[in-house]
């Protein structure tokens, strides 16, 4: 049987932090880290941006936390849990555990890792949500004897390394395929290769909204006809999760928000802009509250089109162009107007078989990150659930 105890039996002491004032230029440019809760990335990624001095110490509320304990979230950020690998103070954000002798620092941040949920739950406060520190020293861990706990540590440290890897890996074929697109047509605002440049309307058969309004009460189960909304969207393809259906009394009278394979989704509120293709994937669906873009494959590839569209500098053409008070949403009018460069047909098609082939390999590596993560989860849960 595992010994549980409380977290504060394992620390010798818990310090608080502060920030020191920011108008006393003496206290600033010293050589003591100071963080904050966005500073901390991961596990044992620290990444300090602001150096205090020792008066900043001794005239505020910060502590210093020496190096090989743990700095714990419990405000903004909550849940965000690492390993300190020198000397540095933090913010009011965080709380610094000195452990005892009998606690290894790496297994206790998997462990806190794994209760960021239990954070969640106890988080107190309207504004800014947080655990107190009777919260913090309450929460129980399972302890094994130090040799136990330090192999435990270096398994999951292992496993964590191999989904950063992987993760790493997905992030380089989207850098390969950026690099792929500028190398090709330049930057489409830019039109540094002076294409010729059209509106988005000329390209595209159709640019319409989808339907726009309250359709709960058309809502059924599975049977129906998928309905299509801003969260199932993605750069990488459609997101068949929380999908849900409507009647196909509903789909045959709203024709003007169908969709079908090859078409372009834009989310018009949310994250404005982003496009997802529509694969074959789809035989029939509905949308709600998007743009729909149906290229003419004639003039324009829509893999082209909707890299454009996806890109950065397109992106901010586009965000600058909502409009709503509250809650910014994308004007179709203004979509159907944005300048896009076209480039010769033959052209666009070989960066669409490229393309392809690019997402074949990050597929495949979409795959293995997805069974990283799965060890690690598995492990994280078999060590202290």
């Amino acid at each position: 049987m595992k010994r549980i105890v409380k977290l504060g039996e394992v620390c010798e002491k818990i310090i608080s932090g502060g920030t020191p004032k920011t108008d006393r230029k003496d206290f600033w440019n010293g050589s003591i880290p100071w963080i904050t809760s966005a500073d901390i990335q991961g596990n044992a990624e620290i990444s300090p941006k602001k150096f205090i001095t020792p008066e900043a110490v001794s005239a505020s509320a910060t502590n210093v936390l020496p190096k090989g304990n743990v700095i714990v979230v419990t405000r903004v950020g909550l849940g965000k849990v690492a390993k300190t690998t020198e000397d540095l103070a933090f913010s009011q954000d965080s709380q610094g555990l000195i452990l005892k002798s009998t606690v290894d620092a790496g297994y206790l941040v998997h462990c806190l890792s794994k209760k960021v949920q239990r954070f969640k739950e106890v988080a107190r406060g309207a504004t800014i949500k947080g655990v107190t520190r009777d919260d913090l020293i309450s929460i129980q861990i399972p302890l094994p004897e130090l040799a136990e706990q330090q192999r435990i540590a270096a398994l999951l440290n292992h496993a964590d390394r191999l989904r950063h890897l992987d993760r790493q890996l997905l992030a380089r074929y989207d850098d390969l395929a950026q690099s792929l697109f500028l190398d090709l047509f330049g930057d489409p605002v830019g039109n540094e290769k002076g294409w010729e440049m059209r509106k988005l309307d000329d390209l595209c058969k159709k640019i319409t909204v989808g339907f726009v309004g309250t359709c709960e009460k058309f809502y059924t189960d599975s049977s129906g006809i998928p309905l299509l909304r801003t969260g199932n969207l993605s750069e990488d393809g459609l997101v068949m999760k929380n999908l849900k259906y409507v009647t196909k009394e509903f789909h045959m009278k709203n024709q003007k928000s169908k969709v079908t394979p090859g078409d372009i989704l834009i989310a018009r509120h949310g994250d404005n802009g982003k496009g997802c293709l529509v694969g074959s994937e789809i035989t029939e669906a509905n949308t709600l509250n998007v743009v729909i873009l149906r290229p003419n494959h004639k003039l324009s590839e829509p893999r082209f089109i909707l890299f454009t569209l996806n890109s950065q500098a397109m992106r901010a053409v586009v965000a600058g162009k909502t409009g709503g008070a509250t809650q910014k949403v994308i004007n179709t009018k203004a979509i159907q107007a944005l300048r896009f460069p076209v480039p010769p047909l033959p052209l666009q098609h070989r960066f669409a078989d490229l393309l392809a082939e690019i997402e074949k390999q990050k597929a495949l590596a979409r795959q293995q990150a997805a069974q990283s993560e799965a060890l690690f989860q598995s492990l994280l849960s078999r060590s202290f659930d």
